[in-house]
């Protein structure tokens, strides 16, 4: 296994062979391949990374497509839409932050502090 010092170097050497191929002219994606190829060679690989959530990859929230019916549960349902990209919050521990907290949740300054929506006036 290599040791940091090693790995440093390599690092270090594959920014300058970087740096002479961007002076050549080298497109990017060929730059970013040799990069690649360099970094998976001395980078040492100790195991299989692992999700613990693999519904939404340990981000909390679980990404779905929606090709423009009623799928995505929003608010144009009854509606044509065009096809877009959304998110729901995960089951997992990580979707409680993207999860509106109830109002039994909330402490009472927190409670008080929250603003509601004007309402119209004389109605």
């Amino acid at each position: 296994m290599p040791s940091d010092r090693q790995l440093a170097a390599t690092f270090t050497e594959a920014m300058a062979q970087w740096d002479r191929q961007k002076a050549e002219g080298v497109p990017l994606e060929q730059r970013v391949g040799f990069m690649e190829k360099i970094l998976r060679v001395a980078w040492p690989f100790t195991r299989e990374w692992k999700y613990l959530c693999v519904d939404c990859h340990d981000t909390g929230l679980v990404l779905h497509e929606c090709p423009g019916d009623a799928r995505c549960d929003s608010r144009w349902r009854e509606r044509a839409h065009p096809s877009h990209s959304y998110g729901k919050p995960c089951w997992c521990s990580l979707g409680n932050r993207f999860r509106e907290k109830s109002r039994q949740d909330m402490d009472p300054i927190e409670q008080a502090a929250k603003v509601r929506k004007p309402t119209r006036l004389g109605r």
